[in-house]
């Protein structure tokens, strides 16, 4: 998810965009036209809208399951209500703010707020995981950063489709490399934190606690939470 959110806020840096070019297409009448029409507006918004939807579809993830049509639901209804509203108060139209060089400021803003909520999903490793581990993804995280900036220059409506597919799997090997090298999950908090042997892991119980200390045995309890 972190990594999700930092490709994000590097789309909002302008280390790359992915421009959707639409073409000719036929107006229809009828239920069918309107769906087509709604259909076209949700593809030319993506690489405005992606950026933004990108954290709240990554929290899915951690979602139970039968929340999930609902966060796509209400998406849905987010699309569609600026629609609803200018047709039924068509006056809204002059409060709708003009373009103009604020966009790229409120995108860089955005793009650290993105920052922000990828360092909260990294802390969640943190009571699981060695500092290792977190240094690791941190590492991953800016090699990442690194990659779809030079990707950004490789990529684009001016070059050829052979050049953007052979850019574009090039970008993924190196990302799977570089992940294969410095994410190692298998580090967790006994590996880089606590040093000796210990006897046997049990389930938190105080009965069992207060007998071993009795036994005058050492005892380590291991409390920690994730959010």
């Amino acid at each position: 998810i972190a990594a999700l959110l930092v490709t994000f806020a590097m789309s909002l840096f302008g280390a790359f965009t992915i421009n959707l070019v639409s073409g000719r297409t036929e107006k229809k009448s009828g239920l069918g036209g309107e769906f087509l029409s709604g259909l076209f507006a949700v593809f030319v918004a993506a690489p405005c809208t992606a950026p933004f939807l990108g954290g709240a579809l990554s929290a899915t993830l951690t979602l139970p399951v039968y929340l999930i049509p609902l966060i796509f639901f209400f998406i849905g209804i987010g699309f569609a209500l600026p629609y609803f509203l200018l047709t039924v108060i068509p006056g809204l139209i002059q409060i709708i703010p003009k373009p103009g060089a604020w966009m790229e400021k409120f995108e860089r803003i955005m793009g650290f707020v993105l920052l922000g909520a990828s360092l909260y999903y990294i802390s969640l490793l943190m009571p699981s995981f060695s500092p290792g581990v977190i240094l690791g993804v941190l590492i991953f995280l800016l090699v990442l950063s690194f990659l779809l900036w030079i990707w950004g220059h490789w990529f684009g409506p001016t070059r050829t489709l052979k050049e953007n597919f052979l850019s574009t799997a090039i970008l993924l090997v190196l990302i799977t490399f570089s992940g294969w090298f410095t994410l190692d999950f298998d580090q967790g908090p006994a590996n880089g934190l606590i040093s000796g042997n210990i006897s046997s892991q049990e389930d938190f119980d105080p009965t069992l606690i207060n007998a071993l200390l009795e036994e005058h045995e050492a005892v380590l309890v291991d409390v920690w939470a994730t959010w």
